[in-house]
């Protein structure tokens, strides 16, 4: 009996050597690849986007959702070459407005580009236009009156810094609330004015 039992005993041995090692673990695998600077430059204009509008009250709003879209890329390893395209794509924007004449959009813009480059000096002249355009008296001419040979022109003038029209009557040459009546164009057909703000000269068409 006690040699059946070392038989068995012995048996179980070699079982239990023969018995395989389980396999090691598999590896981790390895960490996903950070965002590009594509996806993350998309990512900020998605969230921004919204924000760009002609409406003085955006302005604001585009800044904070800047500020706070910009410490989420500075954490990121390609947040620097997302930042400047999403200054730089803001920039096109800016000159794509100045070209149209959108001076809310301008300003809009101008105060989000503040935020990407602070104390830069890149948008003063775009603001210091779209200020300026904003504030140019809008003319609409009344009629022309001869007077010693001379010709008079009637104006109604609406003063935005003031929110009033003003009635005038100026000849060729002559000054009114911050224009100048360079001429009267063909057989009074229009009148060219120059804004002194700026110094660009437009046309308004006569009745």
């Amino acid at each position: 009996m006690k040699q059946v039992i070392l038989i068995v005993m012995v048996a179980l041995v070699a079982l239990v050597g023969c018995e395989k090692p389980p396999p090691p673990e598999p590896p981790a695998p390895p960490p996903p690849p950070p965002p590009t600077a594509d996806e993350l430059y998309r990512g900020v204009m998605q969230k921004i986007e919204p924000s760009i509008v002609p409406s003085a009250a955006m302005g604001p709003i585009l800044a904070a959702a800047l500020q706070a879209e910009l410490s989420g890329l500075n954490a990121q390893v390609n947040g620097p070459q997302a930042k400047q395209k999403v200054a730089s794509d803001l920039v096109e924007r800016l000159k794509q407005a100045r070209s149209t004449e959108q001076w809310e959009l301008v300003l809009v813009l101008c105060d989000g580009l503040d935020v990407m480059e602070p104390g830069g000096s890149r948008t003063s002249n775009y603001r210091d236009q779209a200020l300026a355009e904003k504030a140019r008296p809008t003319v609409k001419v009344k009629g022309f009156f001869e007077q010693d040979g001379v010709t008079n022109v009637f104006m109604d003038v609406f003063v935005p810094t003031t929110g009033k029209t003003e009635s005038v009557k100026r000849r060729e040459g002559e000054e009114f609330l911050g224009l100048v009546l360079e001429k009267i164009v063909g057989d009074k057909k229009a009148i060219q004015l120059r804004y002194k703000a700026t110094g660009a000269t437009f046309t308004v068409p006569a009745p």
